[in-house]
């Protein structure tokens, strides 16, 4: 049987440079990119790659709007008219806000993320499932690679005779919580991914094995939020799809306890058997739930709310949780997107959202529903759709999902895809009705909102990568042993 794998047919399948090919490159490889040598860490490292790649799809977006007419891939005109409502009040909130240059680079930034993902879209509903294909494939073999690489650190702890800790071998992250909000995506492309190479044998056994590892590491470090979030994604899919999500929740359930029992041996059993001390984090995740079940998120919570009761309308400004947070000593978001929106951009920023999350969400039932009953393929992308977004929502509401660049960039990622499958199933809607406009106005003026999005977006972030040691260094002395990463690893706001 052919694999699904074939790099020369990507480049047949679409005739452009395939964008969402390389945006899955710059996921996988994120867990190594790195600032260390100028003091920073992993996350600042990962911030600079997100900012790299949102500048080219920029670019790539300003390119194709002036060569031809566009067209936009949304669900309705109801998420397009929330969504410039959602970026004009964002913007009106960072101009009043404390420090507008670095409230215009959130606005920029999650902007800048709907572009990318509406490249990734545009490419999808134009391409094939065999394209499709190949962009999960990349994300899985990054996957594979990276337990590899987990492999080699856990055998060089042996080998020297120090006992290892489990975040001693997660590497590629400053925090391991970061990782664990990557694994809220990817983990539902590793059993997608699964699902459609049953009939390629050997395959099947390499994601089998590569996803059951996937999940070794949310039970090994404890990661509750992404446990949640699937389960709460897996059930909305379930309730949606019914019958035609028995076969993906069956395989959740598979690969799941295979995890946990990979979990036992590898990180309880082995290093128990070789003299160590085993890698239980689980259990004292376990005590620590039950002394204190939300991990001090409730101050967090609290200050939000406050803050949405002081500043209803325009909020106190995107990515300024960090700045009125800093007596807590806890962290620079509330662990919470709604809350976060809400506080930060102001209620009426926050109604806009929802309408524009509920109107895509709405088109993927949609396009789910009209499936035909035979067709699996869809069936099954449908499911890992409503999975995704469902895990993403409900992660989001005890994390900082929608905060760390990786993750970030993996949610874009999966709104594009999914957004460019349900507008496969649909007709594409233009820009703008006239073709007047189309042609020539309107599309000016969103290659200057382009242009003025990635100013704003670089303003925010160069005055400290010009001078980055220094930056890190100053910050690092006024407040020690203190990481609260918003934009960059220190927190510095």
């Amino acid at each position: 049987m052919t694999s699904i794998f074939h790099p020369a047919q990507i480049l047949r399948t679409h005739a452009r440079v395939p964008f969402a090919l390389l945006v899955a490159l710059v996921l996988v490889a994120s867990p190594y990119f790195s600032f260390s040598f100028v003091g920073g860490g992993y996350h600042d490292g990962q911030r600079f790659g997100e900012a790299v790649c949102l500048t080219l799809a920029s670019v790539i977006a300003a390119w194709r709007l002036l060569a031809a007419p566009a067209t936009v891939a949304w669900t309705s005109r109801s998420a397009l008219v929330a969504l410039v409502i959602f970026f004009s009040l964002g913007a009106v909130s960072s101009s009043v806000a404390y420090s507008p240059r670095l409230a215009f680079h959130e606005v920029a930034t999650f902007l800048l993320l709907l572009i990318l993902a509406l490249l990734v879209a545009s490419e999808v509903r134009a391409a094939s499932q065999r394209y499709l294909n190949a962009v999960f494939c990349v994300c899985g073999i990054g996957c594979l690679f990276y337990l590899y690489h987990l492999a080699i650190n856990f055998v060089a702890f042996v080998l020297n005779d120090v006992q290892p800790r489990h975040n001693d071998i997660i590497h590629g992250f400053d925090n391991f919580r970061f990782m664990n909000h990557m694994q809220t995506v990817s983990l539902p492309i590793l059993c997608l991914l699964l699902i459609r190479s049953e009939r390629y044998g050997k395959q099947f056994w390499l994601w089998f094995g590569t996803a059951t590892m996937w999940w070794s590491i949310v039970f090994l470090t404890s990661a509750r939020g992404t446990f949640v979030g699937i389960a709460g994604g897996l059930l909305i899919a379930l309730i949606l799809r019914r019958r035609f999500a028995l076969r993906w929740c069956a395989l959740f359930l598979a690969t799941s306890t295979a995890g946990l029992v990979a979990y036992v041996v590898f990180f309880r059993y082995l290093p128990t058997a070789i003299g160590f001390e085993p890698l239980d984090f689980l259990s004292s995740t376990v005590g620590r739930t039950a002394a204190d079940p939300t991990s001090r998120r409730l101050e967090l919570w609290s200050l939000a709310w406050d803050t949405i009761l002081q500043h209803p309308l325009l909020g106190m400004g995107p990515v300024h949780f960090a700045h009125y947070a800093v007596h807590l000593k806890n962290a620079a978001h509330p662990h919470n997107w709604v809350l976060q929106i809400a506080s930060e951009w102001g209620a009426p920023a926050l109604l806009a959202l929802l309408v524009a999350v509920a109107s895509g969400c709405r088109g993927l039932w949609r396009a789910s529903r009209n499936l035909l009953p035979k067709d699996r393929l869809n069936q099954d992308l449908a499911c890992a759709w409503l999975t995704i977004g469902g895990a993403i929502l409900i992660d989001g509401l005890v994390s900082g999902l929608i905060v760390m660049p990786v993750s970030q960039l993996w949610i874009a990622f999966y709104i594009g895809c999914a957004l460019g499958w349900v507008r496969s199933r649909q007709r594409s809607t233009p820009l703008l009705g006239n073709e007047e406009l189309r042609g020539g106005i309107a599309r000016m003026l969103a290659v200057l909102i382009l242009l003025a999005a990635t100013v704003l977006f670089w303003n925010g972030l160069y005055p400290e990568v010009a001078d980055f040691a220094r930056y890190h260094e100053e910050v690092t002395r006024a407040f020690p042993g203190m990481f609260r990463p918003r934009i960059w690893l220190t927190g510095l706001f």
